[in-house]
């Protein structure tokens, strides 16, 4: 029998979706905290899986379900009727516990601060992957935020909303769990997360809340005291880029799961809210048409030990081979290095991203991200500065340079 609980609500303004807002309190870590996103057939599928949890489910779970902003939302309550967890509609200040289910409310972001609150954007937040809640907010706080006792689950639905944040769960040691295409409604988010190579188990349905179940009596509850992030050499399934991972390995992958928890290394602590590691700060330029001539005179104008870093984001014809950073290289003394996956950013340097691609800066280091949106709908200057701003916060520099759009 449900017991009802009063939260309290946090007077303060609510932070930005892209930033939590982090107190100086650290969250209970004691518990998992899975991090699902649904779109197009999320309702059934988000019913089969809270129903195949029992009451005393011991991890806290929070959902981003794209809703129209048009209409007050009944989802918390549809699943807190299909459900034995404690169901409800988030609110900014309203804290992570075991065996509750927090819903994002339509048109905000929901995020996860560090010290275990949740918090909620605007409604007029910058939307991403065009969605507002989005679940790279979500994914990307609880990742940061509880690290090896993240776990993010991708449902259902279209476009591909959630495939950066599954790749920073990964990164900060937690797991990964896609629906399969047979289960699925919509096969695009599944199958974009699932293409970035990080995906720990891609499952029919009914094999979800099991794996929960699972996945959450081998790593949850033990760890106290807080994170202590570890990352090992990727396990996760690759299938190839039309279809997902065979019934083979996904039966490997069954006969062998891998715990949530991973062996310590020397810990650190990521915070949204704080400097990314290095001191210096970094310099983002957008560019498009007439964007070569426009680098080269800002370049030539900068000395090389300025001690700045620099990341340009240019549109580059996706057929022909990049040499921006060659001819870059002849107007400046910083070394100037076409990005590639993963790379730690260094002051005196410059980054070029390669044609084809989206950016995004987290802790100092950049990613490279498949695009999700078809090219003329890309806006991957935005989406690199939103990051560069949250990783780098007053030590982030944003330039647009020549373009159109």
């Amino acid at each position: 029998m449900k017991t009802k609980t009063t939260l309290k609500r946090r007077t303060k303004k609510p932070a930005p979706a892209a930033r939590a807002n982090i107190s100086a309190a650290s969250a209970d870590y004691s518990f998992p905290v899975i991090a699902m996103a649904a779109s197009e057939g999320g309702l059934h599928a988000l019913s089969v899986i809270l129903g195949g949890l029992p009451a005393d489910f011991p991890a806290a779970i929070a959902i981003v379900m794209h809703l129209s902003p048009n209409h007050k939302s009944a989802l918390a309550e549809i699943l807190n009727g299909r459900s034995d967890l404690k169901v409800r509609e988030a609110k900014s200040g309203d804290t992570l516990c075991p065996s509750c289910v927090f819903v994002a409310p339509p048109n905000q972001h929901l995020s996860v601060a560090r010290d275990g609150r949740l918090a909620l954007s605007s409604s007029v937040a910058k939307k991403v992957h065009y969605a507002r809640p989005s679940a790279e907010p979500l994914f990307v706080s609880v990742a940061q935020v509880y690290q090896e006792q993240a776990i993010a689950v991708v449902l259902t639905g279209g476009d591909g909303d959630g495939s950066f944040g599954v790749q920073i769960i990964k990164d900060e040691g937690g797991r990964v769990i896609a629906q399969d295409r047979p289960s699925s409604v919509n096969f695009s988010m599944p199958h974009t997360s699932i293409q970035t190579g990080e995906v720990d188990f891609i499952l029919p349905l009914k094999k979800i809340a099991p794996k929960l179940i699972e996945l959450v009596r081998l790593g949850g509850g033990k760890k106290q005291g807080g994170p202590a992030p570890h990352k090992l050499s990727r396990r996760a399934v690759q299938p190839e880029p039309d279809r997902p991972a065979s019934g083979a390995q996904n039966k490997r992958m069954e006969k062998n799961p891998s715990p949530l928890r991973r062996p310590k290394k020397p810990a650190r602590t990521p915070s949204a809210a704080s400097p990314a590691r290095g001191s210096f700060p970094i310099v983002g330029i957008g560019a498009s048409a007439g964007g070569l001539e426009a680098l080269e005179q800002f370049l030539s104008q900068v000395p090389p030990n300025s001690g700045l870093a620099f990341v340009i984001v240019q549109h580059l014809d996706p057929t022909r081979p990049c040499i921006m950073p060659e001819l870059l290289q002849r107007t400046t003394g910083m070394k100037v290095i076409q990005v590639r996956d993963r790379m730690p950013v260094q002051p005196n340097c410059v980054y070029v991203i390669p044609p084809n691609k989206d950016m995004s800066l987290l802790h100092g280091v950049l990613h490279l991200l498949a695009p999700v949106s078809p090219r003329g709908l890309r806006l991957p200057i935005d989406f690199f500065l939103r990051s560069l701003a949250q990783d780098r916060r007053e030590r982030s520099i944003g330039v647009i340079l020549s373009g159109m759009g």
